[in-house]
């Protein structure tokens, strides 16, 4: 069963998992202002390379990830010769956190002198301003007052806002068009036919200096605040890199030796001093303390870890001095897997934003148009070419694809940031997108809505078997099992000190939600459900009485055959995640039907079931893995209408979920669970807690309410203010701000994500 379920999955999981895909390649790109651009470098991407599969552009990270077998330096020439420039990150493929800091450090002081610059040029452009506004509209004139405003305004436009002008040139030189199209078209009709006017002895009332200025000032201000807040947006990832400290305390020959995290090796020992951070992911082999999980988690409550606990790497460790022995390293640490997972994610582009980004390709040349049918329409009724410049003007400026390519990456990249922080990873966009219409959700029950520990009960041995002999053979075949169950076995047995490990095993087979089976000393064992034994030839009737006893209790009955006889019957516990019930009911308030699967037999899964607040209806038992996909598919179908379809998600943690995660609309899966149920989801608990679950879809619907608002924003900003320009309603200094404005108040609307509550 385990190589059905990893072939059904495998596809999926290495597309979503594995960054290292040679067919998946990651650009940044600079000189990107609006939606256009987006559109312009996708579509461009697309017809020179028509073997990508996949070309996603984000307007607010900046990057773009391919998907495709490609060269990195003929996509590097493409994106060059559009008018844009384009790099790689230095390494390829998976990166651990170190070159992710070392790229951050690169990326961040490259952004701080983006930064620096654009303040110098913004400042420079507001000093030579304000003068030349008031001597325009102030009245303030003198002799060669003219020219001085003709000299104040070209530094404003040519040397403050030298890149508006450059990209526009670069994008005029390649036929195309973008935002800096529309705004030095405005500021430079405004300038040139000032300069006209100028040189034909006009006053300086009839000159338009201070209006070519006033727009480029106010663009760069609106670009200097957007960007300000882009970066807000963006913080998740290199806060993230921050929980990881540059040293560890390794041990060698039992002395504490300070070396940098990535000399350290899977299995060397390191301490961990109380108020130190945990430099790697590793398992407690001395000490107890409590650790400080909410970085990673969103809990706000310690932890308590003791030998044998794992601890990931990032977290607080608060009150006790504790050996941990390294298991992961590098780019396989679960604070480098979730750095990367959100990099990924920001980079991911919803339809929604594919449409928009669509529009706005087209957006830019139906405003050149419209602009010069203004100025057209104005001379044809009798008014002066002044006017009809003037409107023509205000069309180009207050024009804004901008708000367009900005409304979902920013509310996308402020959502992934929250959701970080409360442990929740989003690894694509479009189980983001589904999850705010979420109509059912499915959930396992074992390490789901339980926690996912069982421990043995009772052990009612049958006819000449003893207690003891039970236990140490179902312990030796159940340590190759990765069944929560079978470690519950095995645990029991390392209580009672049993040398089980001493036992020969042979011929183990493993199916999947079913049992185990194999030759212990001699001896063919089977485990597992009574169904399953019941398959085997096993007579199980002897042993009913018992079974329907602990079902009844919320046990799960799990039964012993030895050489083709009932030996025995292991109950097991497994108690409800106490805000199991809490969940539910927040779902049911949400609109969202629950149901919860099993492999457990009716009376158990009913028992626990009940106390998590689901009804009889809502309940499904003895499901093996199959069964369960075949039910996903079931609700996905509407049966009173066959051409509308359920969207249905998927939560749960082990090897018997995969596929059904897989089936799954929306599939979360348990960060305590297993590799091959995280690999399947798109949505990843690092806690395992299932009220982060409830958060996920509350955080989605959150995002997408966000990217509707400010969507509806740029649409209604241009419907209105362009036929007002047109018509002369708007001075193209007004229409400036309001352009400037409309992107800055987009922007801080999805930051508004940030600070959400659950």
């Amino acid at each position: 069963m385990k190589q059905i379920v990893n072939r059904q999955i495998e596809s999926q999981a290495m597309n979503r998992m594995d960054p290292a895909s040679p067919d998946k390649q990651l650009f940044r790109i600079e000189g990107m202002h609006c939606g256009s651009c987006v559109a312009r470098i996708e579509q461009g991407l697309k017809q020179t390379f028509p073997q990508l599969t996949d070309v996603r552009v984000n307007l607010a990270t900046g990057q773009a990830l391919l998907e495709g077998p490609v060269s990195p330096q003929a996509v590097l020439q493409a994106i060059e010769q559009m008018g844009y420039q384009a790099s790689m990150p230095k390494q390829t493929g998976r990166r651990d956190l170190s070159s992710y800091g070392t790229a951050s450090v690169e990326v961040q002081a490259k952004r701080n002198n983006e930064v620096r610059r654009s303040r110098f040029h913004l400042l420079t452009a507001i000093g030579l301003t304000v003068p030349l506004f008031a001597m325009h509209m102030g009245g303030w004139h003198f002799p060669g007052s003219g020219w001085v405003q003709f000299a104040l305004a070209s530094v404003v436009l040519f040397f403050c806002g030298q890149d508006i002008f450059r990209m526009a040139w670069q994008m005029l030189k390649r036929r195309n068009s973008n935002m800096d199209t529309l705004i030095a078209l405005g500021s430079g009709v405004a300038w040139l036919y000032s300069t006209v006017l100028l040189l034909q002895g006009a006053s300086h009332q009839t000159i338009y200096f201070e209006t070519a200025a006033m727009i480029v000032t106010l663009i760069l201000l609106g670009r200097y605040l957007e960007a300000g807040a882009r970066r807000r947006a963006g913080e998740a990832i290199e806060g993230l890199m921050q929980l990881q400290p540059a040293t560890a305390l390794l041990l060698r020959d039992g002395v504490p030796v300070e070396v940098p995290v990535q000399e350290v090796t899977i299995g060397e020992r390191i301490l961990v001093r109380p108020g130190s951070t945990i430099p790697l992911d590793g398992m407690i082999q001395d000490g107890e303390t409590s650790v400080n999980e909410a970085m990673m988690t969103g809990e706000s409550l310690p932890v308590s870890k003791n030998p044998g606990d794992a601890v990931i790497g990032g977290t607080l460790n608060q009150t006790g001095a504790i050996t941990v022995q390294v298991t992961h390293v590098g780019a396989d640490t679960m604070l480098s897997r979730m750095v990367e997972l959100v990099e990924k994610a920001q980079t991911g582009k919803p339809a929604v934003q594919r449409l928009a980004d669509k529009i706005a390709g087209a957006f830019v040349p139906m405003v050149l148009v419209l602009a010069a049918m203004t100025v057209a329409g104005w001379v044809v009724t009798g008014h002066s070419w002044a006017d009809g410049l003037t409107a023509a003007i205000a069309v180009l400026v207050i024009a804004c694809p901008c708000a367009l390519g900005l409304a979902t990456p920013t509310a996308v990249q402020a959502g992934l940031g929250r959701a970080a922080k409360e442990g929740i990873l989003i690894q694509d966009t479009d189980g983001l997108e589904q999850a705010h219409k979420l109509d059912m959700l499915v959930m396992d029950k074992t390490g789901t809505l339980t926690l996912g520990k069982p421990t043995v009960q009772a052990i009612s041995p049958l006819a000449e078997f003893s207690e003891d002999d039970c236990l140490r053979w179902a312990a030796a075949l159940e340590a190759r099992s990765e069944h929560p169950l079978g470690s519950a076995i095995v645990k029991a047995a390392d209580q009672r000190q049993m040398d089980w490990h001493q036992s020969d095993v042979a011929n183990f087979t493993s199916r999947t939600g079913a049992g185990v089976m194999g030759t212990v000393e001699g001896r063919r064992i089977l485990i597992g459900k009574p169904s399953f034994l019941a398959e085997q030839g096993v007579n199980t009737t002897t042993v009913f009485h018992k079974l329907d006893k602990a079902s009844q209790k919320g046990q799960t009955p799990v039964l012993m055959a030895v050489n083709g006889k009932a030996a025995g019957v292991f109950l097991l516990a497994d108690p409800l995640k106490p805000d199991a019930a809490e969940a539910i009911q927040r779902l049911r308030d949400m609109g969202i039907k629950p149901y919860m699967l099993s492999g457990d037999c009716k009376e158990t899964a009913q028992a626990i079931g009940k106390q998590a607040g689901l009804t009889e209806q809502e309940i499904r038992a003895n499901m093996n893995p199959q069964e369960k996909l075949e039910f996903l598919k079931d609700l996905q179908r509407d049966g009173d209408h066959p051409s509308q379809r359920r969207t249905v998600g998927m939560l749960g943690d082990g090897i018997n979920d995969a596929p059904a995660l897989a089936q799954a609309d929306v599939s979360i899966a348990m960060g305590s669970g297993t590799d091959i149920a995280m690999q399947a989801a798109q949505i990843t608990l690092v806690h395992g807690d299932i009220a982060r679950a409830v958060d996920a879809v509350q955080l989605s619907r959150a995002i997408f309410r966000v990217i509707r608002q400010n969507l509806f924003w740029a649409f209604f900003y241009n419907l209105l203010a362009i036929p007002a320009a047109a018509l002369g309603l708007l001075n193209p200094i007004i229409a400036a701000a309001a352009m400037s404005l409309s992107s800055v108040t987009v922007v801080l609307n999805s930051l508004r994500l940030r600070s959400m509550r659950f």
